[in-house]
């Protein structure tokens, strides 16, 4: 077993700008950035051995997004693990320690932050005083591009650079927002339970989690599963794999994709394990069920 050394920085491909305190200080006293201003961004990819602990916390906020692969985090006592699509926040000043995955470390873009719109913006996204995660999907956290705020950054330190870097945030943050409260804030739970019905349907090639799921609905993963199979009569994982297989079957009957190129266009990156599902649900595997004549 290979023992690898800790890094808190140092990846190959790394992009990073930390704004040095005297810039730091005059924005955080400008009209224009005193509400949000980003202290410090990057992007690591596949980030190997990537360790953080902060006992004290650290002096500013941070969100991290997790594109590719695998890591964890520890707040408030508890470690969670992050997949592609995690967002997490880390509030200033409380405990907490991340890192990548052993053996499938994380691709994230961070960001620091600080100013007197920090404890809105937490209360809009719905998350508690010490920090938390939220489930995105991959796409959503990539849609964020908080890698432009690095970009911005890196042009240089002048106020409308860092302007726009604390505008950049400010729109992740509020699409982050709009996607946990839109549904939360005027549905009833049944209701939003049956839009994340829509909602899968819409990303069927996405590796989607029961976690997603339910923050999408904006329920707890044992209430969002207990009424979704009250509506459905299936768990939520199996009636989104149906739904898969129910267009693959589609695909089937009106294009001349072979089975892995349908399997993948659905969201089955295994072949085998396409052909395993379509057979369980449909009763034949892909290739017996498109020589059956229909209409």
């Amino acid at each position: 077993m290979t023992v690898r050394k800790r890094m808190a920085e140092g990846f190959r491909g790394q992009r990073l700008v930390v704004l040095p305190a005297p810039v730091r200080a005059r924005a955080q006293a400008h009209p224009l950035l005193r509400g949000l201003v980003v202290t410090d961004a990057g992007i690591f990819l596949q980030a190997t051995a990537h360790f953080i602990e902060r006992v004290h916390g650290a002096a500013t906020h941070l969100i991290i997004t997790c594109l590719a692969g695998r890591g964890w985090v520890r707040l408030a006592g508890a470690t969670q693990p992050v997949w592609p699509g995690t967002f997490i926040w880390l509030p200033a000043n409380h405990p907490h320690a991340y890192g990548a995955d052993d053996d499938d470390p994380w691709t994230i873009e961070w960001v620091h932050f600080t100013g007197a719109e920090v404890e809105a913006w937490r209360a809009l996204l719905g998350l508690p005083a010490e920090g938390g995660t939220l489930a995105l999907t991959t796409a959503g956290a990539a849609d964020l591009h908080l890698g432009q705020i690095w970009a911005l950054l890196d042009d240089g330190y002048s106020v409308a650079n860092l302007a726009a870097a604390s505008g950049a945030l400010r729109t992740a943050l509020a699409a982050v927002g709009r996607r946990h409260t839109t549904l939360a804030g005027h549905r009833s739970a049944a209701e939003r339970v049956a839009a994340s019905l829509a909602w899968m349907k819409q990303h069927l090639a996405e590796p989607l989690r029961l976690a997603e799921l339910a923050s999408y609905a904006g329920l707890s993963v044992p209430h969002y599963a207990v009424l979704f199979r009250r509506q459905t009569g299936f768990s939520p994982m199996d009636w989104f794999n149906r739904q898969r297989v129910q267009q693959a079957g589609v695909l089937l009957d009106t294009t001349r994709q072979t089975v892995a190129e349908i399997g993948r266009q659905v969201g089955f990156a295994d072949p085998y394990y396409f052909t395993r599902s379509f057979r369980r649900i449909v009763g034949l595997p892909p290739r017996q069920y498109r020589r059956v004549p229909k209409g």
